[in-house]
């Protein structure tokens, strides 16, 4: 009796390490689930070509938006250059 006494927090012990153990694949296997759905979803071929057209509009717009700032910039300059020009000669 006293001899099964003395492992008996033993076993608990391997119990809990058990259960911990079944938690831990359980969490393992929805994570890979969840990787798996999301990369399913996020890199079809239409998706990468939808997110390719999506960048280059925003590259695009961000491009006019620069050059229309380098294009008046440039102009108020040569309007101002012409008209420094015309007052000296």
């Amino acid at each position: 009796e006293s001899f099964s006494k003395q492992f008996e927090p033993l076993e608990r012990e391997m119990a809990m390490a058990n259960e911990m153990a079944e938690e831990a694949a359980e969490f393992s296997r929805n994570v890979e689930n969840n990787m798996t759905r999301s990369a399913g979803k996020s890199f079809t071929k239409e998706g990468v070509k939808a997110m390719a057209k999506e960048a280059a509009k925003e590259a695009l717009e961000k491009c006019v938006q620069e050059g229309e700032k380098f294009l008046l910039k440039n102009f108020r300059n040569k309007v101002l250059f012409n008209m420094f020009k015309k007052i000296l000669y």
